[in-house]
C-alpha cells in the first residue's frame, strides 16, 4: 500500500511563480538581517549590564530593554521566515505574516527618513516594497488560485 503525499492530495502540483520566490527571498534575508540585530541587542544588554543609563528609569528592567526588543524581533520576523519557506515549499500559508510585517516596516522606514537616516530607511522601504510586489503580484495571485481549485 503505498501512501500519497498530503500536498499531492489537496492540490494539483503547480510551478511556484519566480515573482513569489523573489518575495519570498527577500523575506529570508530580511529575517536574517533581524535576526543579526536582536542578536547584538542581547549582546549589548550583557555588556552594559548593571550601567546607569540616563534615557531609562533606573530599575533592573532596563538591563534586559534589548533582550526584550530581540525577542520580539525574533518573533515577528520568525513568523515571516517561517511564511516564506513554506511559500517556497509550495504551500499557501505565509503570504499574510509577510504582508502585515511590510506594511509594519514602510511606517519603520518613514520614521527613519524623518529621524535622520535615509539611507536606513530607503533600504527598509525598498525592501518592503520588493516584497509586497513578489507576495501580492497578479502571477502570485493566480498561483494561489490554482492551488486552490479556483
Amino acid at each position: 500500500m503505498t501512501v500519497s503525499s498530503s500536498s499531492s492530495a489537496h492540490h494539483p502540483v503547480v510551478p511556484i511563480p519566480a515573482v513569489l520566490k523573489f518575495g519570498a527571498g527577500v523575506t529570508i534575508v530580511q529575517a536574517v538581517v533581524a535576526f543579526v540585530i536582536g542578536v547584538l541587542f542581547i549582546l549589548e544588554d550583557f555588556r552594559t549590564m548593571g550601567e546607569e543609563d540616563s534615557l531609562l528609569s533606573d530599575t533592573g528592567a532596563t538591563d534586559w530593554v534589548g533582550t526584550g526588543t530581540a525577542i520580539f524581533i525574533f518573533i515577528v520576523f520568525g513568523a515571516a521566515l517561517a511564511g516564506a519557506v513554506s511559500m517556497l515549499r509550495g504551500h499557501t500559508w505565509g503570504r499574510g505574516p509577510i504582508v502585515l510585517l511590510q506594511i509594519l516596516l514602510l511606517f519603520v522606514a518613514f520614521y527613519m527618513f524623518s529621524g535622520g537616516q535615509p539611507a536606513a530607511g530607503a533600504a527598509v522601504a525598498l525592501s518592503a516594497l520588493l516584497i509586497l510586489v513578489g507576495v501580492l503580484h497578479p502571477k502570485t495571485n493566480e498561483w494561489y488560485s490554482s492551488v486552490y481549485g479556483g
